[in-house]
């Protein structure tokens, strides 16, 4: 019965050195992009080196799911790299893994990557200052937020701290009925950033326009007005805004 107890704590004793084995020997490397559209397709690449030959295990695409994060195959890989293809995932940060399996054990070995998966959310997604339907004498903008200029130093509409977006792009509408609207004068609408420069455009009053500007995600954005003088040196400009945004998460205020 000894003899039995030690061949077998033997036997043990060497499956856990193979597998701390090939645990140290193993070279995985995953390449994914950190930015994609939610629902696309994904693809990429891995490499596999130093695995222990024999079989017995397999090398895989994971991803984390559900709110236990639960890692599941969505892929099989074979041979020592090659490219990675998967289905599309919905907005939100996204985990993949290339791992090697062997048996039900853990990964003997894995590689993590993260993804940013983004989608279109309306302007209104973010905190507004009034929402409505402007009339123009010949047409009507639907805006969920506006921002004045009386004295040609810019105004704040908009600030974002906590960004999750890579891009907004701004519908704007300059009111020309307004009492206080002064005819001649032009709003300068402006993306300002931390590390990037201004992206900005102007429009008439009882115009339209269009803004679109890169943002860094993790980093502040604001969006500015500032009115032009008329050539009577009068200023007073009204920009509404209706708009959108392709962001990873939704504005958490």
């Amino acid at each position: 019965m000894a003899r039995k107890a030690l061949v077998t704590l033997a036997a043990t004793i060497a499956v856990l050195g193979s597998a701390a084995s090939a645990h140290a020997a193993a070279n995985l490397a995953l390449t994914l992009p950190a930015d994609v559209d939610a629902g696309a397709p994904i693809s990429g690449s891995f490499t596999a080196s130093g695995l222990p030959k024999g079989g017995g295990g397999k090398v895989v695409l994971q991803r984390q799911m559900g709110t236990k994060n639960v890692w599941k195959t969505v892929a099989a890989l074979s041979g020592a790299g090659g490219p990675v293809n998967t289905a599309g995932v919905p907005m939100g940060v996204q985990k993949f893994r290339v791992a090697y399996l062997r048996g039900h054990r853990k990964p003997v070995a894995s590689r993590t990557s993260v993804v940013r998966a983004y989608s279109t959310i309306p302007l209104g997604d973010f905190a507004t200052n009034g929402t409505g339907v402007l009339t123009q004498p010949t047409s009507t903008f639907s805006y969920i937020g506006l921002e004045s200029d009386s004295d040609g130093v810019p105004n704040v509409w908009k600030t974002v701290t906590n960004n999750t977006c890579r891009s907004v792009h701004l519908d704007i509408a300059v009111s020309k009925v307004s009492q206080y609207a002064v005819a001649g004068t032009t709003a300068v609408v402006s993306v300002l950033q931390e590390s990037a420069d201004p992206v900005s455009t102007s429009v008439i009053n009882g115009g339209d326009g269009v803004l679109d500007a890169a943002l860094v995600p993790g980093q502040s954005w604001s969006v500015t007005v500032a009115a032009t003088n008329n050539n009577n040196g009068q200023t007073a400009a009204y920009a509404y805004f209706n708009g959108t945004a392709s962001c990873y998460a939704k504005p958490s205020t």
